[in-house]
């Protein structure tokens, strides 16, 4: 029986890492967009993902016979069915103009809880199953080599995806440096065949720290040029997550490093690493004014500023347009909604946003106050919109109970994601939601901390500490810019990640890291 456990044991714990080296994969845009996006009602990838779970679920709760972990599972299982069901019970008593339902789907929000609970399992299993921290940083090397390899390979070549829209791009990294191409950030910012820049941002950034550890207990030249890509990648996404976390996880882990070489005593500042750390810095300074994310702002606030023209036509345009609304708002609906259309753009407002989910058409006077009240600045911020809209919807309706239940995940992504995580989960699921599946990520990682500190001798390292600074980034980064937590490959290696570092916190003896690394050598002391 033993020999038999520990079999299914070894092929769970290979079937996972094989489950988490194939999250990249299943994020190709390719299968978001048709033909293959139209083969089947929901995307392949999810599909892919959650019958692996299932088999990786059932071989893990066999070959662990933890008879607390299983009626822990089956707890929550039913205390989220539960939830469940009032949440659908409340999305299907909803009111907006006209009757229109905004995409409301009970297939789609079924499906959306299993994609949000699948990093949950995540978690349990990276945290159950020994995967020690070599294997995890072999792990973590192949994720870096196929997302950010690919990212600079595909870059370079011209053959990528751009990271704003869905067309190719037109320039590469050394065009950035032409300024005579006329290039913009939609020319220039690439993912590779990846399906959302942000999310694959995001990714990044939880990598960055580990990366820098990596480097460190690892000090070659290759450990030296895997990072130097990983960061090129970073800037060549073009988003304000990956371009701001450069900056973040390169001084955050340069002070990590320099704050455990001055507590340990016994190990002396290696000047190379100082040195390379000293070269990415300066090598970020020389690229960043170039960086598709500084062209981006540049480009918009053009942009605003020739559709806004000058104050005085801007007031005039107003006056105009408030004639016409006052002369539409005799008749009905179908008479203001020309008015939107026809003066949007002036606005600076995007098709996508007036003309989308949540349009002019069935709510006007929503579109027009936006138009007449909002300054430029937060016309032109995706974010405001994206909230505004979810306020509106939620302000129609008039129920109390949205903010416990949600108005649904696919009403709300009908009328617009919101691209801020825990914000966005707790308009489209509530604030019971929001506790049974997003802060999970949050209190473990709370009780991380509070472990660390509790047993900071034995618990305070070196890789502990870079664990806990990546996750802190990542969820940070999450709520400020989103699609994070709604994204499968992302969420699922972010609760790798998390599991991980529990894994750690339960099994490291080491009283202080560094007393066991030799930055000089490469490896642990004999």
């Amino acid at each position: 029986m033993v020999t038999t456990t520990n079999k299914y044991k070894k092929i769970t714990k290979n079937l996972f890492m094989l489950f988490i080296i194939l999250q990249p994969f299943l994020d190709i845009y390719f299968f978001y967009v048709p033909p293959l996006s139209k083969m089947i009602s929901f995307a392949i990838p999810t599909i892919v993902r959650i019958l692996f779970i299932f088999v990786l679920g059932l071989l893990f709760l066999y070959s662990e016979r933890n008879k607390k972990m299983t009626w822990f599972i089956i707890g929550y299982g039913v205390i989220l069915l539960v939830y469940f069901a009032f949440h659908v019970y409340n999305a299907q008593h909803f009111y907006n103009y006209g009757g229109n339902m905004l995409g409301y789907s009970l297939s789609g929000e079924l499906f959306y809880l299993v994609r949000m609970v699948i990093p949950l399992f995540v978690i349990i299993m990276a945290y159950k199953i020994n995967i020690n921290r070599e294997l995890f940083l072999k792990i973590i090397v192949g994720l870096t080599i196929l997302v950010s390899g690919s990212i600079v390979v595909t870059d370079l070549i011209g053959v990528a995806l751009a990271s704003y829209g869905s067309d190719w791009i037109n320039g590469n990294f050394f065009s950035w440096f032409d300024v005579n191409s006329g290039f913009t950030y939609w020319d220039t910012a690439a993912k590779s065949f990846f399906y959302y820049a942000n999310a694959v941002s995001a990714l990044e950034l939880l990598l960055a720290p580990i990366l820098f550890y990596y480097m460190i207990t690892h000090f070659n030249w290759r450990s030296v040029l895997l990072v130097g890509v990983h960061l090129w990648a970073m800037f060549i996404l073009g988003t304000k997550t990956a371009t701001l976390g450069v900056i973040l996880a390169l001084f955050g882990s340069l002070g990590i490093y320099l704050l455990f070489v001055y507590f340990d005593k016994g190990q002396r500042l290696n000047k190379a690493i100082l040195a390379v750390f000293s070269v990415f810095i300066i090598l970020s300074g020389v690229i960043l004014p170039y960086s598709p994310t500084l062209n981006r702002q540049q480009v918009d606030n053009i942009v605003v500023t020739s559709r806004e023209g000058s104050k005085a036509a801007a007031k005039k345009r107003d006056a105009v347009l408030k004639q016409q609304f006052q002369a539409a708002a005799q008749g009905t609906k179908k008479d203001l909604a020309p008015v939107i259309k026809n003066n949007y753009a002036q606005y600076g407002l995007q098709a996508k946003f007036v003309e989308g989910g949540y349009s002019y058409k069935v709510d006007p006077q929503f579109w027009y106050n936006i138009m007449m009240n909002w300054p430029a600045a937060d016309r032109a911020n995706f974010r405001k919109l994206e909230q505004a809209q979810l306020d509106r919807i939620k302000e129609v309706n008039n129920n109390k109970l949205d903010n416990w239940l949600g108005i649904s995940y696919t009403r709300m992504n009908y009328a617009f994601n919101l691209e801020r995580d825990f914000v966005s989960q707790w308009y489209s699921m509530g604030y019971i939601g929001v506790l049974l599946l997003v802060m999970p990520y949050v209190f473990l990682m709370l009780y991380g901390i509070y472990l660390m500190l509790r047993y900071r001798q034995r618990l305070m390292t070196y890789w502990n500490v870079t664990l806990l600074f990546g996750l802190a980034l990542i969820l940070s980064i999450s709520f400020y810019s989103g699609n994070v937590l709604d994204f499968l490959s992302e969420s699922t290696i972010l609760a790798f990640v998390e599991g991980h570092f529990l894994y750690s916190l339960r099994n490291d003896q080491d009283r202080r890291d560094f007393s066991h690394v030799s930055f000089i050598s490469g490896g642990p002391k004999k």
